[in-house]
């Protein structure tokens, strides 16, 4: 006979109880348990009874304060045990009638137990105080195997002899994926499952001899050959400590398998150890494995070297060690079985290595800054947190139980491992330690709108950021003003056609499934519009006359002009007409602000205003220079008018006739004409005061 089917004589599967508790493997993590009561000699084994019923071991997961569970069956009724690290053993039964095994056991995110039942029962969910419910699941036929916590607090577990990968809420709705059909075998079977640093889900098809990668996100499933020869096949699977998943195989040379994210494999060569079954991280970057044929503990280095360690036998029970975790004191922990004992082997390290068994809150935005407490054991001494590679914002405060971080920006959808750092070393990754980012939350801009003016055309943008485009915007209530309506863009966009004052609520939302939205308050105030816009060009020296309106309101308005002091300009409004009058003689050269503030008769009153920034320029006479002639002395003076008196004068294109120059001094134009043309130049002054500046274009036609 073959070892499989001896073993199913026995009464269990070897196939199921080889894959059995896989998700313990997902939840194994290396941790620190301060305490030298607890032997960490590297291969030293200590083994205890279980409890006090007898039966056979299979299932065993790292609870949330420290102690281990596993499943246990071949007892009166089937049951549930945790064990201390000193190994104080407890046994809680699970209540449920006609339950033939216990099989996979995972922590949950609140801390409980979620296991699976052989035959098809469903997903069993206990207490730490040994409270039991049980979901039953339509379609589990004829057994579910192994079982992981992803990173939402969702379940997924295995199914043997079907090509199927189930997940479940904590709720109890569970749902179906098929693997793709890619190996034609007679028997599809799923069998070990663990999360991978990424938060996809990695599993195990036994006899495909393949591994399966499903994306919790599109439920895609992708897999890769491992290319094992027959009667090779992947059992149980883990997460190593530098992202890659490592799997045991069963039969065949024996063997343990690493595959990377995209799929690429190694094999290494497990000498005297024939039948890899369990796997599980170890506290130094390890991994562990069980050997249920030969009896012994493997340890197996990133690089491919194997060590290799016997199993006790205590109360000449059975040596078959099947599935494996880390402890909270930094030993190894496994079920045997086809006894009632768990063993616990020493890593040699780990005594004061720090922990991380929660982080809490375990999702964040992508924008950083969420403040998380981290919860563990040796934890006095961290000096650093990092989030996947990169370092927490702040480390505000650390305990010996409990460090509090803040999360530094990420990636959102990307779920990262949260590590600290002591002097005894960096925490290992596990299930436990998972932190996700989330889209950055929805947010709504900008704060506050542009001033609109009556029967003037306008136009702002609203904004959205955070959350995934694209986005589409709402009025939820209020209106806009009359003339300006918003598009589902964000634009706003119209004419108003009063003044006014205008609230009304706007929501955003995106495109994630289920989406986010965000909603803003917003006032938009339309003024009443004056008119000009703009004043124009003014020189010093220049009559001056504006006419001034006011429209967008109830008349009769007011209108004054504010800044009119040192300009030489005079303002009046007729309120008979609703007309204004700008007027005078700009007297300095100079750049000047004028305001003007209108207001209507309504009640409440609609106000305008406008700002000109005016800039009064030098002015340069006389407009053109009388002509000369040949031989004949000229003359002719540039004055300027508006500016301080201080003066300089300069040709700044051209040249004047030959035989006349500009004084740079005094603008005197003289001399005495030696050609006979027409000659264009340009002549620029500079206020030596102000440093205002005038251009003037002349010519000058010298006669024969």
């Amino acid at each position: 006979m073959t070892l499989r089917t001896t073993r199913f004589i026995h009464g269990w599967n070897r196939r199921a109880a080889v894959a059995l508790l896989v998700a313990s493997v997902a939840a194994a993590v290396a941790l620190s348990y301060a305490s030298a009561a607890f032997a960490n000699t590297l291969g030293e084994v200590t083994e205890f009874h279980s409890g006090i019923d007898e039966g056979e071991t299979h299932g065993i997961t790292l609870g949330g304060e420290g102690e281990l569970w596993f499943t246990q069956k071949d007892t009166p009724t089937p049951e549930i045990g945790r064990i201390t690290p000193a190994g104080v053993a407890t046994e809680f039964p699970t209540g449920v009638k006609g339950f033939p095994d216990g099989e996979g056991i995972t922590t949950g995110h609140e801390g409980d137990l979620w296991f699976t039942m052989l035959s098809g029962q469903g997903i069993g969910q206990m207490t730490p105080t040994g409270e039991t419910t049980i979901f039953p699941i339509t379609g589990g036929e004829p057994e579910f195997v192994a079982i992981t916590t992803g990173t939402g607090g969702e379940l997924w577990f295995t199914q043997d002899f079907v090509k199927a990968v189930w997940e479940m809420t904590p709720g109890g709705s569970a749902e179906q994926y098929f693997t793709p059909t890619a190996w034609s075998t007679p028997d599809y079977d799923s069998q070990g499952i663990t999360v991978g640093h990424e938060g996809d889900i990695w599993f195990t098809e036994y006899s495909a001899h393949a591994i399966g990668r499903l994306d919790p996100t599109t439920r895609k499933v992708t897999q890769f050959t491992t290319g094992l020869p027959s009667g090779a096949e992947p059992v149980a699977i883990a997460t190593g400590p530098e992202g890659d998943l490592w799997f045991t195989e069963d039969g065949g040379p024996g063997a343990v398998g690493r595959i990377t994210p995209s799929g690429s494999v190694t094999n290494f060569k497990t000498e005297g150890l024939s039948s890899p079954d369990g796997i599980a991280a170890g506290p130094e970057g390890d991994m562990w494995f069980t050997d249920i044929h030969d009896s012994k503990i493997g340890r197996i280095a990133p690089s491919g070297e194997v060590m290799a360690f016997a199993v006790g036998n205590l109360n000449a029970g059975s040596k078959t060690p099947m599935a494996i975790t880390a402890g909270a004191e930094g030993n190894m922990w496994f079920t045997q079985g086809e006894s009632d004992e768990i063993g616990r082997i020493g890593t040699g390290n780990g005594a004061l290595r720090p922990t991380v068994t929660k982080v809490e809150p375990d999702k964040g935005y992508a924008e950083g800054g969420t403040e998380v407490t981290i919860t563990g054991l040796n934890l006095e001494g961290v000096n650093a947190v990092s989030f996947g590679s990169t370092p927490a914002l702040e480390v505000p405060a650390v305990s010996a139980t409990t460090v509090t971080a803040i999360a530094p920006p990420g990636t959102a959808g990307t779920t990262v491992n949260v590590t600290v750092s002591s002097g005894g070393g960096t925490s290992a990754i596990s299930h436990s330690d998972r932190f996700k980012y989330l889209p950055d939350p929805l947010k709504l801009g900008p704060k506050s709108l542009k001033l609109a003016t009556a029967g003037v055309p306008y136009t702002d943008a609203l904004h959205a950021t955070g959350g995934t485009e694209p986005y589409t915007f709402k009025l939820v209530s209020g209106t806009p003003p009359a003339g300006i309506e918003l598009s589902p863009s964000g634009e706003l966009t119209g004419t108003p056609e009063a003044a006014g004052t205008s609230t009304f609520v706007v929501k955003v939302t995106d495109s994630s499934v289920p989406a986010f939205t965000a909603t803003r308050e917003y006032t938009l105030e339309t003024q009443l519009d004056i008119t000009p816009s703009s004043l124009g060009r003014l020189t010093a020296g220049t009559p001056v006359s504006k006419a001034f309106t006011v429209t967008g309101g109830t008349g009769p308005y007011t209108l004054s002009l504010l800044g009119l002091g040192t300009i030489g300009l005079g303002f009046s409004f007729d309120t008979a007409t609703d007309q204004g009058l700008l007027s005078g003689v700009p007297s300095v050269a100079g750049t000047y602000t004028i305001t003007a503030q209108a207001t209507d008769s309504a009640s409440p009153q609609h106000s305008g205003t406008r700002t000109f920034r005016v800039k009064v320029h030098l002015a340069l006479l006389p407009a053109a220079l009388a002509d000369g002639k040949v031989g004949e002395p000229y003359e002719s003076q540039i004055e300027v008018i508006g500016g301080s008196g201080s003066y300089s004068y300069a040709v700044s294109e051209g040249t004047p006739p030959a035989g006349v120059e500009l004084n740079p001094l005094t603008g005197k134009l003289s001399g005495t004409p030696t050609e006979p043309g027409i000659s264009k130049f340009k002549v620029t002054v500079t206020d030596l005061l102000t440093g205002l500046t005038a251009t003037i274009n002349y010519h000058i036609k010298v006669r024969p």
